[in-house]
């Protein structure tokens, strides 16, 4: 574990909180199937016994309940170097709206352009380096984009219909 100290960041349109972890699986976690691990479960029975802490993975599910109960979203969980948990302030239906517009913003800009990289595409958008890239994949996954180069010369330009 590292010595990094644990992060709420509070965004416009999300909450963001990280705490440095010892991960088990480096992967995004899903509420439904999610395998609580107790580094010491002697000590986890005895906070549990006397009131100090829940049952291990609650929290997960009442994040997860009280988002999609307020903000009609599932949060984010990611079990990798930090326990990063994500939670959108907008419904899955506002972020589906959101996407559409930003996968057809990067197309018009390569319409124009002829290409865009992941910078280009951060910029364009106003967003992080990883959600840049998640769109970009998506329009990859879709056949709408094509990768051209390796590493920082990497481009996308869009894939010819017939």
């Amino acid at each position: 574990m590292s010595g990094d100290t644990p992060k709420i960041i509070l965004y416009k349109d999300k909450l963001v909180a990280k705490n440095p972890n010892v991960y088990r699986n480096y992967m995004s976690l899903d509420v439904n199937s999610i395998e609580p691990y107790s580094k010491n479960p002697t000590i986890a029975k005895v906070f549990r016994k006397i009131g100090y802490a829940d049952e291990l993975g609650s929290g997960v599910r009442k994040i997860n309940d009280a988002c999609i109960h307020y903000f009609k979203s599932k949060p984010l969980f990611e079990d990798k170097d930090f326990f990063t948990v994500e939670i959108s302030f907008e419904s899955e239906e506002q972020q589906q709206k959101e996407k559409e517009c930003q996968e057809q913003k990067i197309i018009q800009y390569i319409k124009e352009n002829g290409s865009i990289n992941n910078e280009q595409c951060r910029s364009l958008l106003n967003v992080e380096k990883t959600k840049a890239f998640k769109l970009i994949t998506i329009l990859m996954d879709d056949k709408k984009i094509k990768r051209i180069g390796n590493g920082r010369s990497t481009y996308y330009v869009l894939i010819n219909e017939k």
